[in-house]
């Protein structure tokens, strides 16, 4: 699946029904969340992963700000279930991947948002508070973390608690040094 979180709304990228913008998270019987009606395909090689990305990456929500031509105004996750299965000794190993990338955390007097992109420099950065939350709630070994601040952060709770490992890749701007350092000392929590 592929689905863009534009304020606070989920929408799947690979759709090309326009009711599909506004998905919601439900927990299975095993607790484990999944995005109602989000398009799924069988694939098979990273190839083919590439494409449905590419596909989806072109219907992303994108404005002009001072800061950037074409700034994301939105997060978008790739959700990826990997099945290995093993003939010889009759299993099936189960895990999911989460790519996320993340739109950018806004100075407003930087990036001159008025209006609609005011808007949703707004939603970014609370998803991106909620996030910081998140991970340090885990971090320091916190009883609650609180996850259902955001759908963000709702959506990877899969991906960044219990046994999960997560990486991440940062492009680092010299033109905005204060939102550079803020995302490397979050990065420094994961595990």
């Amino acid at each position: 699946s592929l689905v863009e979180i534009y304020q606070e709304n989920i929408s799947d990228l690979l759709s090309t029904d326009p009711s599909s913008i506004f998905l919601t998270i439900r927990e299975d019987r095993r607790r484990r969340l999944f995005i109602t009606d989000a398009a799924q395909f069988l694939v098979s090689t990273a190839q083919e992963v590439l494409q449905l990305i590419q596909r989806g990456m072109r219907n992303r929500e994108t404005a002009r700000t001072k800061m950037n031509d074409r700034s994301s105004r939105s997060h978008a996750v790739v959700i990826l279930n990997v099945e290995k299965r093993d003939a010889v000794e009759c299993t099936l190993t189960t895990s999911q991947l989460y790519m996320v990338d993340l739109a950018g955390s806004e100075v407003v007097s930087k990036t001159e948002a008025k209006g609609s992109v005011l808007e949703e420099a707004k939603c970014i950065n609370s998803s991106l508070f909620a996030l910081g939350r998140v991970i340090s709630a885990l971090a320091d070994g916190a009883a609650h973390v609180p996850y259902r601040d955001s759908k963000l952060t709702r959506i990877m709770k899969e991906g960044l608690g219990g046994r999960a490992v997560s990486v991440v890749l940062m492009h680092v701007g010299l033109d905005s040094y204060e939102e550079t350092e803020a995302m490397l000392s979050l990065a420094a929590k994961l595990k």
